[in-house]
């Protein structure tokens, strides 16, 4: 489970003392076995002997050793800094509340190294005491070194418990954590002769030594299996693949049983040709084929092949996203901020380096390197009979969801009554919807916020810098003129509706004030964000202690702009260039609104800030108005994104 790119220099020890077990040396018991097998069974295939070289039962790398730190091969995020376990952390207690909060929700991590990632994450849910009470743990895990290590990490912690196999978890809502798992995994591998596709094999030359040979003959009608683009590779290429059966596994469960799974792992995003077959021991690249047993073997993850399996079996899959983006999303530089302010200078520069680590790209950065799914929308979501409600109806940020006490909800078009190009869970008052239909829609959006209809409330939007307070219900028929609302009412639901424009949820969980905002481009551009934070302000928020989470929008590559439009905002301030970049067409670019909103958060005072990263013109699951002039239809539904205090 080594990064593609291992990292020789110093690091932070968070090893234990060299065991003299764990040397690679130049003697390998396992290869005098792997040499008799060959001998007397012939060329063996590239995954048997990886599968032998990491799980033979009694001299597999995994076996009987420690491989994680500084005195080990690698070193995985968890060991980097705390921080990545407790935004997965954070990331499940989303899931647990998008799901319905389910009485017991099975935590599961599949290869938990020393336990480490558990630890921080489960330091992080024991501020939601009524999620951590529902907690079942359970771990994965062959290897009996790490099994006591695990122990003794996690030592204290109620209701938990070790696996062989996912398949031994007891049933019941699940989310699964996957870090560094998948490239582990034993792959096939082929390679392309004159005569065909020829299994990759392992033999043994005139020397004595392990060296990669190929099947002497084709695999039959195997270029029919491939996908399209390497039906013409050239002679030499190497195509690579690991069989479905864990992917499957996780798949179905979350499908049949509810919940989600976080899959994070280094790899390519699509099917293709390519020797991705490696060895790291001591922080460094090996020959794989030189002391089997010694080294770590790895390949990469083809997460193209494990999304087309989940999703052949009914299971919903959103990404992947590099990690750096993914941990952005999920406010790792606002927690790094926070950790350096409550720590001396040293440390400081520890917690800063860790960050830039996680984050980054280049040598030893595992920000670009490793992918995962997206946030809430990540994993494999467990559609609600009829699709009515539940996880496809919504979905939330991760910061907002570790708030006690509040409920948020930017929603999707799926569970509604409506039809045509307001199909279905059409929130727009002002669009040309039947008014029964959009009645129901807000209805039963009202139900997922746990509020009554006529306290589910929305502005008359007008694109403008205006926030109003709210203290109940709207009285009257009309809806007072504005694109953020703003209240300290519990039980009172406040939205926005929108269609490619940008939705912002607010929440002050100290103060307990929260805002919903409305920003599209001329709001966000004339103070719409600004005048909000001011309204909560006085509502007795603290800019500092403000958390928002930016929803489904649409975004730079899908948001075409001419050159009046760039002019607009080059003429309010010339830093704005920062938000285009070239378009294809001559006098033309595209613009990043989100950008532009977390610029104009941060410069409001809002730093701890999520993003959903959704685009709404290119993602079918959300109505775009863009989308809809593209495609010449008469009106488009929208959204309605919402927060709540819960009384």
């Amino acid at each position: 489970m080594a990064p593609q790119t291992a990292e020789i220099s110093a690091e932070p020890d968070l090893s234990t003392e060299p065991d003299s077990r764990q040397a690679v040396t130049e003697y390998s018991p396992l290869q005098a076995e792997l040499k008799k097998l060959i001998k007397s069974s012939g060329p063996m295939p590239v995954w048997r002997y990886m599968e032998l070289c990491l799980t033979h039962p009694k001299y597999g790398y995994y076996v009987a050793r420690d491989p994680l730190g500084r005195e080990g091969d690698f070193t995985t995020a968890p060991e980097v800094s705390q921080m990545f376990g407790e935004l997965l952390g954070l990331w499940a207690a989303s899931v647990w509340k998008a799901i319905g909060s389910p009485s017991v929700l099975r935590l599961i991590e599949l290869g938990p190294g020393r336990g480490t990632m558990m630890a921080d994450a489960l330091r992080a849910l024991r501020v939601l005491p009524p999620l951590y009470q529902s907690l079942s743990i359970h771990l994965v895990e062959i290897n009996p070194v790490l099994r006591d290590k695990q122990k003794s990490t996690l030592s204290g912690v109620r209701n938990i418990a070790w696996h062989e196999r996912l398949d031994d978890v007891p049933g019941g809502p699940s989310v699964i954590l996957a870090n560094e798992y998948f490239d582990v995994l034993p792959i096939h591998q082929v390679v392309k002769r004159e005569t065909g596709w020829h299994e990759r094999v392992i033999e043994i030359d005139g020397n004595g030594q392990l060296v990669f040979g190929a099947a002497t003959e084709p695999t039959p009608r195997f270029e029919a299996l491939l996908p399209p683009l390497l039906r013409a590779a050239p002679v030499g290429a190497v195509f690579e693949w690991r069989p479905d059966a864990e992917i499957m596994k996780i798949a179905a469960r979350v499908r049949d049983q509810g919940g989600a799974a976080l899959i994070i792992d280094y790899g390519h995003l699509r099917s293709d040709a390519g020797d991705t077959f490696q060895a790291i021991a001591r922080h460094s690249f090996a020959d794989p084929l030189k002391n089997p047993g010694q080294a770590d073997i790895t390949a990469h993850v083809d997460f193209q092949a494990l999304a087309r399996a989940a999703e052949d079996l009914g299971a919903r899959v959103h990404g992947p996203v590099p990690q750096g983006d993914f941990l952005k999303r999920l406010g790792i530089e606002t927690r790094a901020v926070t950790l350096m302010a409550k720590t001396t200078p040293e440390i400081s520069e520890d917690i800063s380096g860790a960050l830039k680590r996680l984050i980054g790209g280049g040598r030893g950065g595992m920000g670009s390197m490793f992918k995962a799914p997206p946030q809430l929308a990540g994993g494999f979501w467990r559609r609600a009979a009829g699709g009515q409600v539940g996880a496809f109806m919504r979905l939330g940020s991760p910061l907002l969801s570790a708030i006690p006490g509040l409920r948020h909800a930017f929603f999707t078009r799926d569970g509604g009554v409506s039809d045509g190009v307001y199909q279905s869970l059409n929130g727009g008052l002002g669009s040309n919807d039947d008014p029964a239909n959009v009645g129901e829609n807000r209805r039963r959006m009202a139900e997922q916020m746990g509020v009554a209809p006529h306290r589910l409330l929305s502005a008359f939007q007008i694109h403008s810098p205006d926030a109003v307070v709210a203290t109940g219900p709207w009285q009257g028929a009309a809806r007072p003129r504005a694109d953020a609302i703003v209240t300290h009412t519990e039980g009172l639901a406040i939205g926005i509706t929108a269609a490619d424009c940008g939705p912002i949820l607010l929440a002050d969980p100290n103060a307990r004030v929260i805002g919903a905002v409305h920003a599209g481009w001329k709001g966000a551009l004339t103070g719409i964000v600004e005048s909000t934070v001011d309204a909560m302000e006085k509502l007795g928020a603290e800019r500092s202690g403000m958390v928002a989470a930016i929803g489904p929008l649409i975004r730079q590559h899908s948001y075409e702009v001419g050159s009046e439009f760039i002019e607009r905002f080059m003429a309010a301030d010339a830093e704005n260039a920062v938000f285009f970049i070239p378009s294809e067409r001559e006098g033309h670019a595209m613009f990043d609104l989100a950008g532009l909103i977390r610029m104009r958060l941060e410069n409001a005072g809002v730093l701890m800030i999520d993003d959903i990263g959704v685009d709404t013109y290119s993602d079918e699951r959300f109505f775009s108005y863009r989308r809809s002039v593209h495609r010449g239809e008469p009106d488009y539904g929208r959204h309605l994104h919402a927060i709540v205090l819960e009384a």
